[in-house]
C-alpha cells in the first residue's frame, strides 16, 4: 500500500517564540484524517531538558548494573539514541523493566513544561478549544531494536481507556531522536476515526485489538518526524507502532488532554489530571509546584516502578 505524508503545519515566529500557524485547512485536515503533524515548533531547550532526565535515569540504571556486574561498560561515550541500546546488549537484550515505558521514573519539571508548552497549547487550543485539560496518562517510551513487547497492533486509544470514545481526547505524540520507518515510528489509517468506536477484544502479544483489519484496502501514512515536531491524533483514529529494525533506540513521549470537565472517573490516571489552559480564568492553570504535590499523593507514584 503506498504511503502518504502526513500534512504539516506551517509555522510563524513571534518574537522568540514560535507558534503553530492553523489555518482552517489544517482543521479540516484533521478533521478528515484525525491527525496532525506539527514541524519545528517545540523549543530545543524542552527536547535538551527532557533528554537530561532521561539521561539521568539511563547513568543511575547503568551504574546499578555495573556494580551488580551485569554489564562491564557504562557505555557513556555514546550518544544519546544509543547509549541505553549499548548497555541493553550487554544485559543480554532483555529489558527488565519499564517495557511497555517508562513513567514514574521519569516524573520532572522538563516534562511538566512539555505539557504546557504554549506551541503545543496553541494547537491543542485550535482543536478542541481554549479551556484546557492535562489528562495524567504520560510516557516515555524507550523502544529497543526487534522488542516485540513495544509493537503496537493497529487500536484506537479509546480502546485502551473506557468511557473516553464520547468526549473529545487528543494524543499527543513527540520524538526524542529522528523517526522512520525504518526504527518503529507511528503509522495511522486516515479517517478511520469515522468508523466510531471499535470492539477491541483481541489479544495481540501483550496488546487488544480488532477482530479485523482496519488498515485493509486503505493507504497508510507513516511518519517520518524529527525533535521539535509532534503529531496530534483523536481518540478514534487507528495508528500502531512498527518495529525498530535500526541499532539505537527510538524515544519518544506521548501525553494526552481533553477540553477541561471531560469525565475522568474510569481512568486509572485521573488524580494526576489538571488545567493547563484556561482562557475564561487563567488562575486555574495548575502551577508546577501543585501538580508536583498532586504527583506525591497520585495513585501512579504508587503504584508503578517505572
Amino acid at each position: 500500500m503506498a504511503a502518504r505524508p502526513l500534512v504539516a503545519v506551517g509555522i510563524i515566529q513571534q518574537g522568540d517564540r514560535i507558534v503553530p500557524a492553523l489555518t482552517s485547512a489544517d482543521r479540516d485536515t484533521f478533521a478528515r484524517q484525525g491527525y496532525l503533524h506539527v514541524r519545528g515548533c517545540i523549543p530545543a531547550a524542552r527536547i535538551e531538558a527532557m533528554t537530561t532526565v532521561i539521561d539521568q535515569v539511563v547513568d543511575t540504571e547503568s551504574r546499578g548494573m555495573l556494580a551488580a556486574g551485569e554489564i562491564d561498560d557504562l557505555a557513556t561515550a555514546q550518544p544519546f539514541e544509543r547509549r541505553w541500546y549499548h548497555v541493553w546488549r550487554q544485559h543480554g537484550g532483555k529489558q527488565q523493566f519499564g517495557q511497555v515505558g517508562w513513567h514514574s521514573r521519569v516524573f520532572s519539571r522538563a516534562l511538566f513544561d512539555l505539557w504546557v508548552e504554549p506551541s503545543i497549547l496553541d494547537t491543542v487550543e485550535a482543536l478542541i478549544g481554549p479551556e484546557i485539560q492535562f489528562n495524567g496518562d504520560f510516557w516515555v517510551r524507550p523502544k529497543l531494536p526487534d522488542e516485540q513487547e513495544t509493537t503496537l497492533p493497529w487500536h484506537q486509544d479509546s480502546g485502551y481507556m473506557p468511557d473516553t470514545a464520547d468526549h473529545p481526547l487528543l494524543t499527543l505524540w513527540m520524538p526524542l531522536v529522528e523517526v522512520n520507518a525504518d526504527n518503529g515510528t507511528l503509522q495511522f489509517v486516515p479517517g478511520s476515526q469515522k468508523m466510531g468506536i471499535q470492539d477491541h477484544g483481541t489479544a495481540d502479544g501483550s496488546f487488544r485489538t480488532t477482530a479485523f483489519d482496519p488498515a485493509a484496502g486503505a493507504a497508510i501514512d507513516t511518519v517520518a518526524m524529527s525533535p521539535g515536531d509532534f503529531v496530534l491524533f483523536d481518540n478514534l483514529v487507528f495508528h500502531r507502532s512498527t518495529v525498530n529494525c535500526a541499532d539505537m533506540v527510538r524515544w519518544s513521549i506521548d501525553f494526552r488532554y481533553s477540553p477541561v470537565g471531560t469525565p475522568m472517573a474510569h481512568l486509572w490516571h485521573a488524580d494526576m489530571a489538571f488545567t493547563a489552559r484556561s482562557r475564561r480564568d487563567p488562575s486555574q492553570a495548575a502551577t508546577w509546584q501543585q501538580v508536583e504535590h498532586a504527583w506525591q499523593h497520585s495513585r501512579q507514584r504508587r503504584e508503578r516502578a517505572w
